[in-house]
């Protein structure tokens, strides 16, 4: 985090604005849809327990695919914001 001070350019210092720079995780999923994480670790827990949800009823198996290939691209992003983090 950093944090830079903004001052008006018209030449009259009348108060110093502090803007602080924060660091945003965020993912785009297989949509093209932007995700903005806010707890990292929940996030991948929540992409682990999604990966294993599945119907019962095999006429959902198409779905069901989808929804694995889903969240396991997810998983793999988070995992690799983790990383990065490290």
């Amino acid at each position: 985090m950093g944090q830079y001070g903004a001052y008006p350019t018209n030449g009259q210092i009348l108060k110093r604005l502090t803007i602080k720079i924060i660091d945003m995780l965020s993912i785009t999923d297989l949509n093209g849809c932007s995700i903005e994480v806010t707890d990292l670790d929940e996030a991948i827990g929540q992409a682990s327990r999604f990966l294993k949800y599945h119907h019962e009823d095999k006429y959902f198996a198409d779905f069901d695919k989808k929804q694995k290939a889903y969240w396991q691209d997810i998983h793999k992003k988070l995992l690799r914001l983790r990383t990065k983090q490290n």
